[in-house]
């Protein structure tokens, strides 16, 4: 919606109306004050045919939609959602997920440089990106963090200029010594000859969990600061 199509932007209010409109129908006999309100607060597309309230509006029915299962469109759909959601994680792993950070992305085909296309406006809104660059082939990759997307799909964030990054992977360090030191502690106490013995099975399982968390923490940290010190080499 903060794209400059606006074409774009009349289909996303007209599928967010759809939605809205038919949630409501389908929940009004379950929550019937609830949905009535919200309703009203609903502009109809057609105020002069439209029923003026919920409670007389005809439930929806199947055959009222000509809506079809588009494969391909959820195929592309998918691949979307997944590059989104990888751009978006990595970009929360390194504190900057609501900072618009350049992304530049490399295909090796054309089919997949097409369906991301589609997308674009999306994806650059979704991953709070400053811009969206698609590279050509072969093109050299700028400084940035590299994040696979597929096997045809690289991105990369332009992280350089936008953080310190020095200053990110010392502070990555002494996080990575904590977390370090926290698994040494909790792994010894585990090994303790007494520790299955004494120790309440609840306890048991809590801890075990605490050091499968650690140590997910710790490649994580590990993988930050080595693509970090990609940037800075």
């Amino acid at each position: 919606m903060r794209g400059d199509n606006e074409e774009t932007k009349e289909i996303i209010r007209q599928t967010l109306y759809t939605a809205c409109d038919i949630g409501l129908r389908l929940l009004h006999p379950f929550m019937p004050y609830l949905t009535e309100d919200l309703h009203k607060r609903l502009p109809r597309r057609c105020p002069s045919t439209d029923p003026p309230s919920l409670c007389i509006t005809p439930y929806p029915e199947v055959e009222e939609f000509s809506w079809q299962n588009d494969p391909q469109l959820e195929t592309e759909f998918s691949f979307m959602y997944d590059f989104v959601h990888k751009i978006r994680s990595r970009k929360a792993n390194y504190g900057v997920e609501k900072k618009e950070v350049p992304l530049f992305v490399l295909c090796d085909s054309q089919e997949t440089q097409n369906r991301l296309l589609s997308f674009i406006d999306p994806i650059k809104c979704l991953t709070h990106s400053s811009c969206l660059e698609m590279l050509q082939a072969g093109a050299i990759p700028p400084e940035g963090v590299p994040i696979p997307i597929s096997d045809s799909c690289q991105a990369y964030l332009g992280l350089k200029g936008i953080i310190d990054i020095d200053k990110e992977i010392e502070s990555l360090k002494s996080k990575k010594e904590q977390r370090e030191k926290m698994l040494k502690e909790l792994t010894a106490s585990m090994s303790d000859p007494n520790f299955l013995e004494k120790v309440p099975k609840e306890v048991q399982e809590t801890r075990r969990q605490k050091i499968e968390e650690l140590n997910g923490e710790l490649s994580k940290i590990i993988k930050s600061i080595d693509d970090f010190s990609l940037i800075v080499k």
